[in-house]
């Protein structure tokens, strides 16, 4: 699970890869204890079914869309709710689970559910989230967990989950 989040994210640049069919999300960025210093990162981009770019949260390293079953995408995950402050204040994980029941425990709860095997929606607060599951690498931990990326059409605030890898390959 990342332990050090992006801070400043900027100029950003959306790119479609007509050869692909795939977006990207292209910004850079600072990090913590790095002063001014900045790197590029890319980041695929996906719409969905409201119509609405969801971004994954992890950097772009091939992955594609995939399809899952529930016993893949169940577990305990790290949540990032974006909210919608314009702050200096880092956004701080926090821990919630999706049960097989189709419960959401933890620090936030609510419901959620897998459709089409790779889409996601996830209610927190009463609010409905619509985006997808995505294996992706975490590269803080050198290892694959599976994230959701999701957005509420209705305020506009995007969350991102990652999951807490059980036996990490």
């Amino acid at each position: 699970v990342m332990t050090e989040g992006y801070r400043s994210p900027g100029h950003n640049s959306a790119y479609y890869d007509e050869d692909t069919g795939r977006y990207y999300l292209i910004f850079h960025t600072r990090f913590a204890m790095k002063g001014e210093a900045h790197q590029v990162r890319v980041h695929q981009m996906f719409m969905n079914e409201d119509g609405w770019p969801v971004i994954a949260p992890y950097r772009y390293a091939g992955e594609i869309l995939d399809t899952y079953t529930e016993e893949e995408v169940i577990g305990e995950y790290k949540l990032i709710d974006h909210g919608r402050d314009i702050s200096a204040e880092i956004h701080l994980s926090t821990t919630i689970k999706l049960q097989e029941d189709g419960r959401v425990v933890g620090s936030r709860t609510g419901t959620w559910e897998l459709k089409e095997g790779n889409k996601i929606i996830i209610y927190l607060d009463n609010k409905a989230y619509k985006g997808f599951f995505l294996q992706q690498y975490d590269t803080n931990n050198k290892y694959m967990v599976m994230t959701f990326t999701a957005l509420n059409e209705k305020d506009g605030t995007a969350i991102w989950g990652s999951a807490v890898a059980k036996n990490p390959s």
